[in-house]
C-alpha cells in the first residue's frame, strides 16, 4: 500500500512521472531498480541551482537518497532506463553528456559506471568527436577530428584507447566535482594524445 501511494503522489505531482519503458526519456523512472520484485523510484529533483538526483527503494523502506547539487545540469536533462541502467542525460549547445548509474546489491546503493561525452565542435566540425568512460572496467576511448584548412575537410585524431585505475562512485559522490573531474579526464587524455 506504502508503495502505491508513493507512485500515486510522484504521479500526480510530477506531470512527466511514468512506469519507464526502455525508450522513454522522462524526469522520473518507475521501475523495479534492486529487483525485489516491487517498483522504486530514481528521479531528477529540481533545486534553487540545478537539480539533484534521488532514488527511493523498497529494499530500503523507501527512504530517500539524493546525489549532490548539479549546477551546470538543469532544464535539458533527461533519465532513461534500459537493462538495469539508468541514464542521465545532459544536451548543450553543441553536445551532450550522458551518465550512467547501476544499482549495486553489494553497496546497496547507485554506482556511477559510465560516462560519455559528445562533442560538435565548430561549424566546421573542429573539435568534434567523443569519448567513452566505462567505470567498471576502467576502459577509456575517445575519437576526435579537428579541421584540415589545407585539405578543406574534418580529420581523425588518432583514436585514444587507455586502461584507468577503478574508482568506485556511489550516487550520493555524484555532483559538479565529479563531473568537472570527468572533464578533467577527457581534457588530459586529449592533451597527452597532441603531445605524441
Amino acid at each position: 500500500m506504502r508503495q502505491f501511494l508513493l507512485i500515486l503522489v510522484l504521479t500526480l505531482f510530477d506531470p512527466v512521472a511514468v512506469p519507464a519503458q526502455d525508450t522513454d526519456y522522462v524526469n522520473v523512472i518507475i521501475a523495479d531498480l534492486d529487483r525485489d520484485k516491487r517498483d522504486d523510484t530514481f528521479r531528477i529533483c529540481p533545486q534553487n541551482s540545478g537539480i539533484c538526483l534521488a532514488y527511493r527503494l523498497s529494499s530500503m523502506d523507501f527512504s530517500e537518497m539524493k546525489s549532490g547539487t548539479l549546477e551546470s545540469l538543469g532544464e535539458s536533462s533527461a533519465l532513461k532506463i534500459r537493462d538495469g541502467v539508468v541514464s542521465l542525460t545532459n544536451l548543450f549547445m553543441r553536445g551532450s553528456n550522458v551518465f550512467k548509474f547501476r544499482y549495486d546489491s553489494k553497496t546497496g546503493d547507485f554506482l556511477v559506471i559510465g560516462y560519455d561525452n559528445t562533442q560538435m565542435g565548430n561549424a566546421a566540425g573542429d573539435g568534434s568527436g567523443s569519448s567513452s568512460y566505462n567505470l567498471l572496467t576502467g576502459v577509456y576511448k575517445a575519437q576526435w577530428y579537428y579541421w584540415d584548412e589545407e585539405r578543406r575537410k574534418l580529420e581523425p585524431r588518432p583514436a585514444i584507447s587507455e586502461k584507468l585505475e577503478i574508482t568506485p562512485y556511489k550516487l550520493q559522490d555524484f555532483g559538479e566535482s565529479l563531473i568537472e573531474e570527468f572533464y578533467q579526464l577527457d581534457f588530459r587524455l586529449y592533451e597527452t594524445m597532441l603531445l605524441r
